[in-house]
Order: C-alpha cells, then sequence, then structure tokens
C-alpha cells in the first residue's frame, strides 16, 4: 500500500497579517451591501442624537456578522464623533455578571467593583446611570449567555 501526498493550494493569498487579529475591522466589506445598509438604517437614529432600536444579527457561523456589525459601527463612529462602540466576547463573557462587567470596564466604571460581592443590581444600576458618550454595545455570540434577559436592559 502506498501513502499518496495531496497538496491544498489556496486559491487566495493574505497579503496583509492584520486580517488575521481578533480585532480587525476591514474598510471595506465585499458582498453584505444588504447586510450592511439594514444595520446602519437601524443605528442611524444615533445620528440625530436618538436610541436606536436593539439589532439581533443571525447567521450561520462564519458569514460575517461579527465583521459587519464592527464594520457599521465604524462607520458610525466616523459620522458622529461622539459615540463609542464597545465590544463583548459571549463565549468569554456568558455570565450576567461577566457581561454587565466587561461593559462597564470598556467604560472606565469597575475600579471599585469587586467580582466576589458585588451584586447584579449594582452593576445594572451604574450601566442605567453611565453618563458617557453614547454607546453602541456589540454582544457578540449572544446565543452563548445564559440570561439572555440582558439584552433588555
Amino acid at each position: 500500500m502506498t501513502c499518496r501526498r495531496i497538496t491544498f493550494v489556496p486559491n487566495f493569498m493574505i497579503r496583509d497579517a492584520r486580517v488575521l487579529r481578533a480585532g480587525f475591522v476591514p474598510r471595506e466589506v465585499e458582498h453584505r451591501d444588504a447586510e450592511v445598509n439594514h444595520l446602519s438604517s437601524v443605528l442611524e437614529p444615533i445620528t440625530n442624537g436618538e436610541p436606536a432600536d436593539t439589532a439581533i444579527v443571525t447567521g450561520p457561523s462564519g458569514t460575517g456578522k461579527t465583521c459587519i456589525s464592527q464594520f457599521v459601527t465604524e462607520r458610525l463612529r466616523e459620522e458622529v464623533l461622539n459615540v463609542e462602540a464597545t465590544y463583548v466576547n459571549c463565549w468569554r463573557n456568558y455570565t450576567r455578571f461577566r457581561t454587565l462587567y466587561q461593559i462597564l470596564d470598556d467604560f472606565g466604571e469597575t475600579i471599585d467593583i469587586h467580582r466576589q460581592s458585588t451584586p447584579h443590581d449594582e452593576l445594572i444600576d451604574r450601566l442605567q446611570q453611565y453618563d458617557g458618550p453614547r454607546t453602541v454595545i456589540i454582544l457578540d455570540e449572544v446565543d452563548q449567555l445564559e440570561d439572555p434577559g440582558i439584552i433588555r436592559l
């Protein structure tokens, strides 16, 4: 019996290693105009100083949900200077406490929060009282949350 070597030749070449970084956001997104336009329209009220509706982006793994969410948010931040964005990976931050803590940490509001003894209600109060810049919060892989009710806060 012989062993045959099979070599796979990629039909593309990565020219910029930055695209492999977790936080990389492309300058342009191809073949997703409808999705980009739809998410942009949901977030459009922010450009007028109004709150936007909650958007839930769904689809199979690897279809670009995270990329499009970050891309649209970056475009929004270019258009509206006093808008921030924060990203929470719900695979890592799957509990209510960890998700709220990550959001508040991105806001710089966790200096006196003790992970072992701070009640969830205090985190929610801080989030509701936050008076910093308007912020778009991306909860990536939200289906991993133990308590999906956090979306309604």
